[in-house]
């Protein structure tokens, strides 16, 4: 009977230690799943992070292009405007030389008139002049 106890505490303490044992092997499996699944999240992290900072690089550039653009097209429109502005200019300069050239050509013209005017007068006047001492000179003569 104590041999047989015996054997039955022997077979109870072998249950128990393979129990154990493949508590300890399930126990073991999950502490490994566990840090696995840790590895796995925190590389998936890392991943995201790496992402999100691609993006904002991205975002970033995006941001800095537009910027430039804005400010090229800023420029583009400003030059436009001086050049449209220079153009308008010149047209009011073409317009005030012409202006200019036709009131200097209307006073060349008047003081040409008044030139001739003044010719004919002294011609009329040499004319009259000339009458005169012609009936002047008749006059003596029949005297």
């Amino acid at each position: 009977e104590a041999k047989m106890k015996a054997r039955q505490e022997e077979e109870e303490a072998s249950r128990v230690a393979k129990i154990k044992a493949e508590e300890e092997q399930r126990a073991a499996q999950a502490q490994a799943k566990v840090e696995a699944d840790q590895k796995e999240l925190e590389e998936k992290a890392a991943k995201k992070e790496e992402e999100a900072r691609i993006a904002r690089i991205e975002v970033e550039e995006r941001a800095a292009k537009e910027a430039e653009d804005a400010k090229l097209k800023l420029e583009a429109e400003q030059q436009q405007q001086q050049q449209q502005r220079l153009e308008q200019e010149k047209i009011e300069a073409d317009k005030i030389a012409v202006e200019k050239a036709r009131v200097a050509k209307e006073q060349a013209d008047l003081k040409q008139e008044a030139e001739r005017q003044q010719r004919l007068e002294e011609e009329k006047a040499e004319a009259e002049k000339l009458a005169a001492e012609e009936a002047l000179a008749e006059e003596q003569a029949q005297l």
